[in-house]
C-alpha cells in the first residue's frame, strides 16, 4: 500500500536534539482518504473538473494563498494569504500588498505606483505580484479547457488530492470572461494571430488539484506562473478599500467597471 501512494508522501525535516542530527520523517498517509480520493475521481475528467469549477465559482468567495511569477525576474514572488471574492463584476482581494496600492484604472487592485511613491515601479510590481492573480479567470478556464487529463494523486497541504492538467484556448476563455466577468477583459477581443507551422502553442496550460470530496484545493497556471490554494470557500465578499467608489459612467463601452 505504501509503495502505491509514494507520490503523496512529503518528507519533513525534524531536528533530533538527542541524537544531535537531522532525521527525515515521512508524512503519515491517511490511506482511508486516499482510497476515497480514488473512488471520487473515477469519473470522466472533463465532467469532474467542470463540476468542481462550477461549485467554486458559485461560492463567490474564498480564503486563499496566492503566488505569482515576477514579470521582471521570472521567479515567484512571496506567497500572500488573504481573501478573494467574485460576487460582483468587480473582483476584490484582501492581501497584505494591497495596503500599498492606490485605486486606479478599471480594477481597484490594478498594480500602480501610489501617489508620492519615490521608489521604482519595478519594485512595486515585485512586491504585489500575488494581487495580479484572478480567481474567476483561473476557475473559468477550467470550464472551457479541452480534454483534461487525470495525472494522479499528490499531496496538497498534507492531504491527498487528485491532479488534473488541461489546455485552454484563449479565445473561448476570453469570450466566457467577457460575458460573466466583463471588468476582467477588454470590451473588444484582440485579433487572433495566424497559426503557422512551428509557431508556439497558443493554448494556456493549467493544473488543478481536487480533494477527496471533489472540491478544488489548488489551481496553477504554468506560464506565466500563477497559483491559488483554496483553504475554504464561501463567506462574505471583500469590501472595497476606504474611499473607493463605483463609477457608473461607461468606460470603453462597459458601464460600471471603473472604481475610483
Amino acid at each position: 500500500m505504501a509503495k502505491r501512494y509514494w507520490r503523496i508522501w512529503i518528507p519533513v525535516a525534524v531536528l533530533a536534539a538527542a541524537a544531535g542530527g537531522v532525521v527525515f520523517v515521512p508524512e503519515v498517509v491517511d490511506e482511508v482518504r486516499v482510497e476515497r480520493l480514488l473512488e471520487v475521481h473515477t469519473g470522466d475528467p472533463a465532467q469532474v473538473l467542470k463540476e468542481a469549477a462550477e461549485r467554486a465559482l458559485a461560492a463567490g468567495a474564498a480564503e486563499v494563498v496566492v503566488t505569482a511569477e515576477s514579470p521582471f525576474y521570472g521567479d515567484d514572488g512571496p506567497a500572500e494569504t488573504g481573501r478573494m471574492s467574485w460576487k460582483s463584476p468587480h473582483e476584490a482581494l484582501a492581501l497584505p500588498s494591497m495596503s500599498r496600492w492606490r485605486i486606479d484604472d478599471d480594477l481597484y487592485y490594478h498594480p500602480a505606483v501610489p501617489p508620492g511613491f519615490d521608489g521604482s515601479a519595478e519594485s512595486e510590481w515585485e512586491n504585489g505580484a500575488a494581487a495580479r492573480v484572478s480567481a474567476p479567470a483561473m476557475l473559468s478556464a477550467l470550464l472551457v479547457g479541452g480534454h483534461p487529463e487525470r495525472v494522479g494523486p499528490e499531496s496538497v497541504g498534507g492531504l491527498p488530492a487528485m491532479r488534473y492538467s488541461v489546455a485552454v484556448e484563449p479565445k473561448p476563455l476570453d469570450a466566457l470572461l467577457r460575458k460573466t466577468f466583463p471588468c476582467l477583459t477588454s470590451p473588444r477581443p484582440a485579433p487572433e494571430p495566424p497559426r503557422v507551422p512551428g509557431s508556439p502553442d497558443p493554448r494556456i496550460h493549467f493544473d488543478a488539484w481536487l480533494d477527496d470530496h471533489g472540491q478544488l484545493v489548488r489551481v496553477h497556471r504554468r506560464s506565466p506562473r500563477k497559483t491559488i490554494e483554496f483553504r475554504s470557500f464561501g463567506g462574505p465578499a471583500v469590501t472595497l478599500p476606504q474611499g473607493a467608489e463605483h463609477v457608473e459612467d461607461a468606460v470603453d463601452g462597459q458601464p460600471g467597471c471603473t472604481v475610483r
